[in-house]
């Protein structure tokens, strides 16, 4: 028998509530127990002092924020959005969160945030631009071609100036982006 399978839930939760959160990911996937354990303790008790829900996010929010750029970023955020406790649908200073990781030119980790099946595509921000539009702005062809086909997505979603994803991709002469929308009929 493991070492660690002999320890008290008491200790563990001690131990799970230093690990980094990138890292809780793997921890959910050594035993039941464990996975049963971080579930009551660390991850499902928001007023408890294991609560681990919004330092998840924030976690997440300062790798998008981050100025350096590394791969060893997108394995991090490949990592948190493993995790079912970081909401992918949570506003940052009024941008979903999806759509502040497009804002902030990572379109890398955005692509990840699709492989997520709670994620809502379409919520907007305080602009009504949904994440189809700051690609489209952008001119993240790739990233425009996954979002309009998440099963979520909504074809010619207008934000709050009436503009399509087509509109902010021809306004900000980004081609790729507009030729992406035309293939695929979204105007």
């Amino acid at each position: 028998m493991d070492f660690f399978e002999k320890l008290p839930n008491e200790v563990l939760a001690n131990i799970f509530a230093v690990v980094e959160v990138e890292d809780l990911a793997a921890c959910l996937n050594v035993s039941k127990r464990w996975k049963l354990l971080l579930k009551e303790t660390v991850l499902n008790r928001d007023s408890s002092l294991f609560s681990r829900v919004p330092e998840i996010n924030q976690a997440f929010v300062e790798l998008i924020e981050s100025e350096q750029r590394t791969k060893r970023d997108v394995d991090r955020a490949r990592k948190l959005l493993a995790l079912d406790e970081l909401d992918v649908n949570a506003f940052v200073e009024g941008l979903p969160l999806i759509s502040r990781t497009i804002h902030d030119g990572r379109p890398e980790v955005a692509l990840l945030f699709l492989e997520r099946t709670d994620l809502n595509i379409i919520l907007a921000g305080r602009k009504g631009n949904c994440p189809i539009h700051h690609a489209a702005k952008a001119g993240h062809g790739e990233l425009v071609l996954k979002i309009v086909s998440h099963p979520t997505y909504v074809r010619g979603e207008v934000n709050g100036n009436g503009n399509t994803a087509l509109h902010k991709a021809v306004k900000h002469s980004n081609l790729d982006a507009a030729t992406t929308l035309l293939r695929t009929h979204d105007r």
